[in-house]
């Protein structure tokens, strides 16, 4: 199952953990179509808003999906998934180009992609909805969805003991205020992905500079009664002095944050105004602020966030990305990469640099060129004032020679198939131009 979830955002692997959990309390052994869609509709409040407003009856698309439920299913591998559902996750996530999948695309490719399962009455009552790009990701209590990240793989213990100890502090104390604090491109927002399946009571992420978004989703679905757990707030790239100066703003979203009963999670980089506004904030939330360090990254927990933005990369810059480079940029160079926003943005420029040079020529041929178009002009204007030329031709002939060099071996890369291929010798020279501007 693990290897499936790997492909789904985090608020359907939620969904489909608490499916298998549901289905071995019942003594089942495989999780169904019918069980996972079941559970989505439990889950998340906004999917049978969604319908509702569809003109889908909800009571009889449950009613339907629990008569279309198997006896005895067949099961593909040890994943305790069944093969029906496998095939569905594998036709949404061949239809979609998103890093990660969600409600949106898995309905999509249920109701239009998937020939097996046509013959599901349920099927027919959804395909009566035609646009399911309009279904946000949303978490329990109508909780926006997180922004789109690439799936990684978290191999740094550091990582894992964070996500536990800021999961404990947040559903120990509903009025948890906790400050992630790390520098930009250390792998926060990454991390986050971690954190979200462990929140029991679900999550709300917010971006505090589109308020209207903000003003709606606060006003019409996230402030749950108190006698109910609220989500964890999420205010990513908020920093404390960032959120004490917008509740200052008047007629803003303050009266709402103030009013809000469950915890809340500040991800940011650390500014200078925010040891002050700190303290600020705590008195005007009334609530005592939990500082927490970002931990630094190490070189396998790096190499899992560029693998797993290996294809986009691959797909963006129309080059190929292999497993040596990648361990390069993780392990090649101790102390020159130090997080995975600054390995990601090594291995975007490498590759950048590299579709350039297929499209016109390498760097090093284009400037040798210009130097010897510069020498010929000052032959010429020489040989016209009867003015000696031999230095300069000697020094032509070597630039020519050396420009000769360069072209035969980008001629031989391309002869061998590779000139597309990030090579370790182009993240080197990426390196050394990186570093020297």
């Amino acid at each position: 199952m693990n290897s499936w979830q790997e492909c789904l955002s985090p608020q359907c692997q939620v969904v489909l953990q608490r499916t298998r959990e549901q289905v071995v309390q019942r003594g089942g052994y495989a999780i169904t179509v019918e069980d996972f869609l079941l559970m989505l509709i439990e889950y998340d409040p906004e999917i049978p808003r969604f319908l509702r407003v569809r003109g889908v009856d909800l009571d009889e698309l449950i009613r339907t999906i629990q008569c279309e439920q198997p006896i005895v299913t067949a099961v593909d591998g040890e994943s305790g998934l069944s093969s029906q559902l496998q095939y569905w996750f594998a036709t949404a996530r061949e239809a979609s180009e998103a890093p990660a999948l969600d409600w949106s695309e898995l309905f999509e490719a249920l109701v239009r992609r998937a020939d097996r399962l046509q013959n599901k009455a349920y099927v027919s009552v959804l395909e009566q909805i035609t646009d399911w790009a309009a279904l946000p990701g949303i978490c329990p209590g109508a909780a926006a969805g997180l922004p789109s990240a690439q799936p990684v793989v978290v191999t740094d213990p550091r990582w894992l003991a964070l996500s536990e100890d800021i999961a404990v502090l947040l559903s120990a104390n509903p009025q948890a205020l906790v400050w992630l604090k790390g520098d930009r491109g250390s792998g926060k927002t990454t991390w986050l992905h971690t954190l979200v399946p462990s929140l029991d009571a679900g999550f709300l992420w917010l971006d505090l500079r589109t308020e209207t978004e903000v003003m709606g989703r606060l006003e019409q679905t996230c402030l749950p009664r108190e006698s109910d757990p609220a989500p964890v707030l999420i205010l990513d790239n908020t920093s404390p002095a960032d959120l004490e100066q917008i509740l200052q703003l008047p007629d803003s979203i303050a009266r709402l944050l103030l009013s809000y009963h469950g915890p809340v999670l500040l991800i940011s980089p650390q500014t200078a105004d925010d040891s002050n506004a700190g303290r600020l904030l705590e008195r005007r939330l009334g609530r005592a602020l939990d500082v927490v360090n970002m931990p630094p990254s190490s070189p396998g927990q790096i190499h899992a966030v560029v693998t797993s933005h290996q294809s986009a990369i691959e797909k963006r810059w129309q080059v190929e990305v292999t497993a040596e480079t990648l361990h390069y940029v993780a392990f090649g160079q101790p102390g020159f990469c130090t997080s995975p926003g600054m390995a990601l943005q090594w291995l975007e420029r490498a590759c950048a640099r590299l579709a350039l040079a297929v499209e016109r020529t390498p760097l090093e041929s284009q400037c040798l060129g210009g130097e010897i178009d510069s020498l010929r002009r000052q032959i010429l204007i020489r040989l016209a004032r009867n003015e000696p030329v031999a230095a300069l031709e000697e020094t032509l002939a070597e630039l020519a020679s050396q420009r000769a060099a360069i072209d035969t071996q980008w001629s031989a890369r391309k002869a061998r198939g590779e000139s597309r291929r990030l090579a370790v010798a182009d993240l080197e020279r990426e390196r050394q131009c990186w570093t020297t501007t």
